[in-house]
């Protein structure tokens, strides 16, 4: 038997949840492009003028940011998970720091 197996299992859920999280912030990132894409063609199609060129784009920069942030949240949740699995297996007991420093 795993010892404190009900403590890793609940770390290992919590990682998971911001794994999820993190896949769902870049899926929108993606989303956004692509949405911006689509009404650019549109525009195109319906009145018959010259796409926005990308430079003059602001959505591409607000995709880019959601997929920076996602593997921003990925990291942070994988040193997170790494190190309460690490305290974990450790033999001294622990108190709770308060949710800013958990990553401190």
């Amino acid at each position: 038997m795993i010892r404190n197996y009900r403590d890793h299992a609940a770390n290992e859920r919590t990682y998971l949840a911001w794994i999820r999280t993190a896949i769902t912030v870049m899926t929108l990132g993606f989303l956004v492009e692509k949405f911006d894409l689509f009404l650019s063609t549109l525009a195109y199609a319906v009145r018959f003028q010259s796409p926005v060129p990308l430079e003059h784009r602001r959505s591409e920069y607000v995709s880019m940011m959601l997929v920076a942030l996602g593997i921003v949240i990925i990291l942070l949740s994988t040193y997170r998970y790494f190190r309460t699995r690490r305290e974990l297996e450790g033999e001294e007991m622990l108190t709770f720091r308060g949710l800013l420093s958990s990553f401190s």
